[in-house]
């Protein structure tokens, strides 16, 4: 019986496992893979744009690299509200609700308020896509426009973050966000990034750096559209890449990420050119916004370049500035190990088999 038993159970288990292989090769022979077909990391899809750009082209986007410094001017505010914001929350945790509680209306107070300074646009009926559009996504938001009309900045606050920066990216749509709304928006994701990171909600800078830096990109193609040959929704993600490269300091791994993000591999010997220009532009005016974070929260971090003033040191200048080291042996007591933590300054004991150096009262 038990014999009986073991072997229907073994074949249940094989059944049931070549049955799940047959299926999932079945469903890959067919394309259907369910959401791993759908490139989950890509967020904002271009690939099926077309990037040309000639010699003259460069100049737009060597201004758009150099224009990269005004995050350095954003790091810095953002580290005086963050500042700001310590002393807040060291008074306790009602302080820190209410913090979050103003800024939470705020948000919602602008976004539903500022939509109604942007003038009502004429629909594209060449267009495919619907107006009003259904849902949260689409690139056309009725609001209090008539129909046939849409409000642009409402498409743009009106939806969620994700939403919005697709819309920004949208390429072959010149017309399709006014340059007032895009200053709008611009300056409040400004404001917002600067009062809502550190509050307590969760929250990060990498979802509203690209917001900002998009906006300002496609700003400046709107400017630029008649100078250069790029598209604007090309211009909206070398702004973005050129802000997260002046806030973050980084290059190569950022190139990566974009590379990801709008899965169009022609996109990225220019978005290398922003980045380079913007992180080499940036690191002369201050730190990353990471580097400042660190610094504010006390925590211990090796600058990647030393001081100038600390080529011409010795290790024996430096061991003589110090307190003596502390070394211990390779069985001591807890008291002792306790007393030399309490007592010395550094964190590193040497464990030696010889004699003990211990710490002076």
């Amino acid at each position: 019986m038990v014999e009986e038993c073991t072997s229907l159970e073994n074949f249940l288990q094989h059944s049931s496992s070549g049955g799940g292989a047959q299926g999932f090769y079945r469903n890959l022979q067919l394309g259907k893979c369910g959401l791993f077909g759908t490139g989950g990391l890509i967020m904002f899809d271009v690939s099926d744009v077309i990037v040309t750009y000639h010699a003259t082209d460069i100049i737009p986007v060597i201004i758009i690299g150099i224009l990269g410094f005004l995050r350095s001017l954003y790091n810095y505010f953002l580290h005086k509200v963050l500042r700001l914001y310590s002393l807040i929350n060291q008074k306790g945790r009602m302080h820190k609700l209410l913090l979050s509680l103003t800024v939470s209306l705020f948000t919602s107070v602008c976004q539903y308020c500022l939509p109604f300074l942007a003038k009502c646009q004429p629909f594209d009926p060449s267009t495919t896509e619907a107006c009003p559009a259904n849902g949260w996504s689409g690139n056309f938001k009725l609001f209090n426009c008539a129909k046939g009309y849409y409000n642009d900045l409402a498409t743009l606050l009106l939806t969620s973050n994700d939403d919005a920066v697709r819309n920004i990216f949208s390429s072959n749509t010149p017309k399709e966000f006014q340059p007032v709304s895009l200053l709008i928006f611009f300056a409040l994701y400004c404001i917002l990034g600067l009062f809502t990171f550190s509050i307590a909600v969760p929250s990060g800078l990498f979802l509203p750096i690209i917001l900002i830096g998009s906006a300002y990109g496609r700003l400046l193609g709107v400017f630029m559209g008649s100078y250069t040959n790029i598209d604007h929704g090309l211009y909206a993600v070398l702004g973005a890449a050129s802000l997260m490269a002046g806030s973050m300091t980084m290059t190569v791994s950022l190139c990566i990420i974009f590379l990801e993000l709008t899965n169009n591999l022609l996109l990225l010997p220019i978005t290398m050119l922003v980045l380079l220009i913007t992180k080499t532009v940036g690191d002369s005016f201050n730190p990353s916004v990471y580097e400042i974070i660190l610094h504010l929260k006390g925590l211990p971090f090796l600058d990647a370049n030393p001081e100038p003033w600390m080529r011409n040191l010795t290790v024996g200048e430096l061991a003589e500035a110090e307190s003596p080291v502390v070394t211990l042996c390779g069985v001591e007591k807890v008291s002792l190990i306790v007393d030399v933590l309490k007592n010395t300054t550094h964190n590193g004991f040497p464990i030696v088999d010889s004699e003990v150096v211990r710490p002076v009262e």
